[in-house]
This record gives C-alpha cells, structure tokens and sequence, in this order.
C-alpha cells in the first residue's frame, strides 16, 4: 500500500491514477486554503503541521512509501520527516504547476504565465478563490452553495469542500463590507489578471466550464468598476498528468527518475 498526503484539489486526479495504475491509496487530504494566493498568504507553520500530522497518522513499516504532493514554494513542507516509511516528495510549488510544468515555461522555476489566473476541477470543487471569498463578502454565497450543491447532485463523483474551511468563514463575518468597498479590495488582488485558464484533466463537467466563466466575467467586471476596463480571456488548456503518475509509481530504491521528485529515507527530514 502507498501512503498519500496531498492537496485536497488533486482528489479527482489521483482517485483516477489510482484506479488507472492499479495502486492501492491510502489518502490524507491537506484543505488548499492554507496555501491560497494572492487572498491568503501561505501559511507556513499551519502547512507544515497539517502536512506532518498526516504523515503521521499514515507512517507505518508495512507501507511501501508515502507519497507528499502539497505547495513547496515558502518552504512549507521543509524539515517534514517520516519515522517508518520512506517520503517521495513532489518538487511542483503547487497543484496547478503539478499539471502543466511540461506543457509550460520552466526556465524560471515557475510555469505558470505571469497575469494567469488558473483553474482546475479540485480547485474550483475544493479551493477558496477570489471570487467565492468576494460572494461572502457580498453576502451572496447562498446562490454559489446552491449551483455547487446543484452539480454534486447531477455528479456524484464532485468532492465539494470549498465552503468548509476557516478562510471562507472569516470572510462570511465580514459581511460588512459595502459592494463598493468589497470591488475595490477584491480589484486590487486581481488588477494584474488578464486571462483565465482552465486545465483539462479530462475531468471536467459541464459545471465547471461554467464556474470558469463565472470566475472570468468577475474579473473583468472588477477592472471595469475600478480598474482601466481590460477585458479578461479564458481559455481551456490540456493538462499533463505525467508528473502526478511518476510521483505515485517512484522507487524508493535508488536515484528517483524525475527531476521533480525527490526520495527522502525514514529519519531524513525534507531539505
């Protein structure tokens, strides 16, 4: 059995590599919104907790090795160590990148395109985004609840979690905030978007399409209220799983094949 401590917004990814690869998972999800950015600056010392807590609960002689997928840039999950069984440790600095570092720029240590809002199916299902934080604000959360509740109906296999961590609490007792004042906080964190990009997994329901262009209109209506009026793109791009797969399939005996993993040995913290 393999182990796997991973964000929350890989659960349909890995629940089909799983199945694909014949592996058998034993997964401890980490909620994405200890790492949300541009809102929430990533919360160093509450990652490396909830990471280590689920390493914990899993580390076991009889596991072959367990499996770390969650954001390494902030240095987060530096220092994490297992007692048992070996860790194999993903290098991406976050989901997003763990699907498109092959198809995008690496050059910089960042794949991601400057101005780029992304999106995937965990994302939208499971992570806290600006839009949602800015419906709480609002006070229009109960219609967003009920369109998500709606596509978990039609789709039973939608893991839905976005609305149950602390960050999307905190912004529901800050209701307060007028729509005036909301548009221009919520404008400041996005003024830079200009595109969204949605990344196909070949997951993705009819929902989440509709939930990116949702996503995309609020920007612009943000840039047009209190910005220069720019239009914001959204695009559909083929994600690469290749990453995710070779991170679930790594050897823990000898030098791993992949730059982007890393193998640390029972006892050896990670670097």
């Amino acid at each position: 059995m393999i182990g796997v401590v991973a964000c929350e917004t890989l659960y349909s990814e890995l629940q089909a590599l799983g199945s694909d690869l014949d592996l058998d998972l034993d997964v401890r999800y980490v909620p994405q919104e200890l790492h949300e950015f541009p809102v929430n600056v990533p919360q160093e010392t509450a990652i490396a907790d909830a990471v280590q807590s689920r390493i914990d609960d899993l580390d076991r002689p009889e596991l072959d090795r367990i499996v770390v997928s969650y954001a390494t840039s902030g240095g987060g999950i530096r220092g994490l160590e297992s007692q048992h069984a070996p860790l194999v440790v993903s290098k991406a600095d976050d989901c997003i990148s763990s699907f498109i570092y092959r198809t995008e720029d690496w050059s910089m240590g960042e794949p991601k395109e400057f101005g780029t809002y992304y999106l995937s199916r965990g994302w939208i299902d499971c992570g806290v985004d600006s839009y949602k934080l800015w419906t709480a604000y609002r006070g229009e959360d109960d219609d967003l609840r009920d369109r998500f509740e709606a596509a978990a109906d039609e789709h039973p296999d939608m893991r839905v979690t976005w609305a149950d961590g602390g960050l999307f609490a905190t912004a529901l007792e800050k209701r307060d905030l007028d729509g005036e004042q909301a548009g221009r906080f919520f404008h400041k964190v996005l003024e830079y978007f200009r595109r969204v990009k949605l990344v196909d997994n070949d997951n993705l329901h009819d929902f989440h399409h509709e939930y990116a262009e949702s996503f995309r209109a609020f920007v612009e209506r943000l840039s047009a209220a209190h910005g220069d009026g720019h239009e914001v793109t959204l695009d559909v791009i083929d994600g690469d799983l290749h990453l995710l797969r070779t991170l679930l399939t790594t050897s823990v005996d000898g030098e791993p094949d992949s730059e982007f993993v890393e193998v640390y040995e029972p006892g050896i913290p990670v670097a």
